[in-house]
């Protein structure tokens, strides 16, 4: 099964559950190897680990052209939508223009 998270990046169910592993082991360490806590250590990291790859879908939906775009180079609503989303995030966005 894999996972697409954008164009380019793509991770495997498999991959992900070795990155929440090694995160929920990482957890475990940092609590001095005591137990009992190993439902709290894995779901925390799985929480990191899918709030990493959210962040960097969106940041790379944020830099990649849309497909629609390099072959017409026409306007589309998803275009317009996708400009509208990225000038409200934008901090110049209300500077002066020289």
């Amino acid at each position: 099964m894999v996972m697409h998270t954008s164009q380019s990046l793509s991770i495997t169910a498999e991959e992900r559950r070795r990155m929440i592993e090694e995160s929920a082991y990482a957890r475990f360490e940092r609590g001095g190897y005591a137990h009992g806590h190993d439902l709290d250590d894995w779901l925390a990291a799985e929480a990191q680990v899918d709030h990493l790859i959210a962040d960097r879908r969106n940041a790379e939906a944020t830099e990649a052209p849309e497909p629609e775009l390099q072959q017409s180079g026409g306007r589309s609503i998803a275009r317009d939508e996708r400009m509208k989303r990225i000038v409200r995030r934008h901090p110049q966005r209300d500077a002066s223009k020289v």
